[in-house]
């Protein structure tokens, strides 16, 4: 009986052991594959997530380095229009000096204005304009933000009229010198002077006369055929500047003597142009050819001679080879 029971029992126990043993072996693998599953899908998570963590940190960053900017900028125009000082000097007079300032400032606009047009000092007009701008704004900020006192008990040094009078000139001092400042940049004030380039032909030497040395010159010539067509239908301007641009190498040993000017009828025959084109003696490089009572429809021929500088210059068959190679330039434009 006793040995039954515990023979009973016994199987028993083995039975459910061998049974838990099955159940543990089929459960583990599936237990830790979903684990693994688990691990996996949480650092899947993670790289989904970073992307949007950097970019709300970096937001964060943005907005704090803006609302630094804001305040700053609030702070710089409270200084600049003397707004972080309290109460006035009622006896202060700012009238008059405030009105002088801007006076100023409008005067040398209108004078920077009528010298912009002028190629040679544009850069130079520019940077004065700001130079001056910058010289009335720093006036009157001293102005508005000049004090009697300290500290705490400092005030304006000038009444209140004249410090709201103040702060009003200086905005439209402000604006219209940024106005002023980009359209001065952008040449707004430059008026537009189109240029035809001329080609050159017959590159040779030449010998010709000239009215101010008794004996015969001797050197290059070349010749530029001025077409009605270049300026489109209104034909050839009644004036023309003729610009004849040099390199280095050839100015410094050859030089503009004679221009002499034809116009050109049906058959290609020349005829003596009058008046002739003056040539302008005090210019150097480019030489200047003024061309005056030109015909809208006529096509004019122009005869350049050039003598040389230095004896021991360059020769003329450099002097000619380079002025095939584009050593000389040649434009016509309208007066300016």
């Amino acid at each position: 009986m006793d040995l039954h029971s515990c023979g009973g029992t016994g199987l028993a126990t083995i039975s459910c052991r061998a049974h838990a043993s099955t159940l543990s072996f089929c459960f583990v693998p599936h237990l830790r594959k979903s684990m693994m599953i688990q691990s996996l899908l949480h650092v899947l998570g993670n790289l989904a997530m970073f992307p949007v963590r950097a970019i709300q940190r970096l937001w964060g960053w943005l907005m704090a380095a803006v609302r630094w900017l804001w305040e700053c900028v609030i702070v710089g125009l409270q200084r600049l229009f003397g707004c972080h000082l309290n109460g006035f000097d009622d006896e202060g007079q700012g009238y008059a000096t405030f009105t002088w300032l801007f006076g100023q400032f409008l005067a040398q606009s209108a004078a920077v204005g009528a010298f912009d047009r002028f190629a040679s000092v544009q850069q130079f007009t520019f940077w004065s304009y700001v130079v001056l701008t910058l010289i009335v704004v720093g006036g009157m900020v001293i102005m508005l933000c000049a004090s009697k006192g300290s500290g705490s008990a400092a005030v304006h040094a000038f009444d209140k009229g004249s410090i709201v009078f103040g702060r009003w000139v200086l905005c439209w001092t402000l604006a219209i010198g940024l106005a002023f400042g980009i359209a001065l940049a952008s040449g707004a004030f430059r008026s537009e002077v189109q240029q035809h380039t001329l080609s050159i032909t017959d590159v040779k030497d030449a010998t010709w006369h000239d009215e101010q040395e008794p004996k015969m010159q001797e050197g290059i010539k070349f010749d530029i055929t001025l077409f009605p067509k270049a300026f489109g239908e209104e034909g050839v301007p009644p004036k023309l500047t003729m610009l004849i641009t040099q390199s280095g190498a050839l100015s410094n040993d050859w030089s503009v003597d004679v221009v002499d000017g034809y116009t050109l009828d049906e058959d290609g025959h020349e005829h003596a142009m009058f008046p002739p084109p003056a040539v302008e003696r005090e210019s150097a490089n480019p030489k200047l050819v003024e061309l005056r009572k030109l015909a809208p429809m006529f096509t004019y021929r122009f005869r350049v001679f050039l003598h040389r500088v230095h004896a021991d210059g360059m020769s003329r068959q450099q002097a000619q080879k380079l002025i095939k190679d584009a050593g000389i330039k040649v434009y016509v434009q309208e007066p300016g």
